[in-house]
């Protein structure tokens, strides 16, 4: 089952350039490319995001060693298809940004890069 999501951890708001980032969890097994290769950042010592080597969009997020990554929702041909059903590391979440549904929210603690 795939779990969508909004993150307000200061890293996605760092990379994404947003108040957050609007991803869906999708299994290695059931992802890939249709065009090109993208490029990767490690973003911390335990996690890569991969971004087009053309635009500079931020495609996915993936944590080492792990079977599942997030898949930016914004960057699919229809980004209508997948709604978030909630919010992660609202710890972080910039005090004057806020969503107005009624999703799920989780208060973890940012981890120091």
């Amino acid at each position: 089952m795939a779990i969508e999501g909004g993150c307000h951890c200061r890293i996605c708001q760092l990379t994404m350039g947003a108040p957050l980032s609007a991803y869906a969890s999708v299994a290695l097994a059931d992802f890939s490319y249709t065009k090109g290769t993208p490029k990767l950042y490690r973003s911390s010592d335990s996690a890569a995001r991969a971004f087009c080597g053309d635009c500079g969009a931020q495609l996915t997020f993936r944590r080492d060693g792990k079977e599942r990554l997030g898949v930016n929702i914004v960057t699919l041909d229809d980004p209508s298809l997948v709604e978030p059903t909630m919010h992660i590391w609202t710890q972080s979440r910039i005090a004057w940004f806020d969503t107005a549904d009624s999703h799920e929210r989780r208060e973890q603690t940012q981890p120091v890069r």
